[in-house]
């Protein structure tokens, strides 16, 4: 996603300073990060698989994409107990009994009100927007290379793909900040807390003419913040 952030003028206030996790981080290559690097002289790579439904070792930690997922998937099992037991409901009332003889209902009694029918609606539709979102964070996958003085950047996944490319020289900063989206709320295990959930982080990369590109949400800050030092390095942004 592309976005206007500021006037070029006004450029290094575009910059993120909300950063999800907490600061003074040692960026490094989590040992579970199943990202290639590759540090050839003509050309600068790196691939990032898709993170999947799952952990693929135990050591590894549930990512925010993995979190928002399953999260997702319970919300819908919560959704169709609900829909069951109002379809349900008035075949269970026909059944009932006061003193050994069945309950009269009048005609429209049993009927379950159509204000239900339109929050359970509405809720499915939350419920089915989250799980493909997540979905397709899960399986977003892509590339970074820098080559003749280009910066491309290819991004897969479950609705599509897409490549873009700037000269080098027109990015002015790459860095980790928030994509807008939370899980819950509670503490981090680095006991970072973060008001009203867990932020999910995203890469950002700032143009010199004030957009902001946003890349790869979903993805663990940490891996995030490796892939963000790296990048640094190689265009030469802010190395002195």
């Amino acid at each position: 996603m592309v976005e206007n952030a500021l006037p070029t003028h006004s450029f290094p206030l575009a910059m993120n300073t909300k950063r999800v996790g907490p600061r003074n981080r040692t960026p490094v290559q989590p040992a579970w990060s199943l990202v290639t690097i590759n540090h050839a002289a003509e050309c600068f790579r790196l691939m990032l698989p898709a993170v999947g439904l799952g952990r693929h070792r135990k050591e590894v930690p549930w990512v925010p994409a993995q979190s928002l997922f399953w999260v997702g998937g319970i919300l819908c099992v919560v959704a169709a107990f609900l829909t069951l037991f109002f379809l349900a409901l008035p075949q269970v009332a026909n059944h009932n009994t006061a003193g050994g003889k069945p309950v009269a209902y009048g005609p429209n009694e049993l009927v379950v009100p159509w204000p239900i029918w339109a929050g359970l609606a509405g809720f499915w539709g939350v419920c089915v927007v989250g799980i493909l979102g997540s979905l397709n964070l899960c399986r977003c996958h892509g590339i970074i290379e820098v080559t003749d003085d280009v910066l491309r950047v290819r991004q897969s996944s479950l609705f599509g793909c897409r490549q873009r490319e700037w000269p080098r020289d027109q990015v002015a900063a790459v860095q980790t900040g928030p994509s807008g989206l939370t899980i819950g709320a509670g503490t981090q295990a680095t006991h970072h807390t973060i008001p009203g959930g867990i932020g999910v982080a995203e890469l950002h990369l700032y143009l010199k003419d004030g957009r902001r590109v946003r890349l790869f949400a979903g993805r663990s800050a940490d891996e995030l913040d490796w892939i963000a030092m790296e990048l640094r390095q190689t265009l030469q942004i802010g190395v002195s």
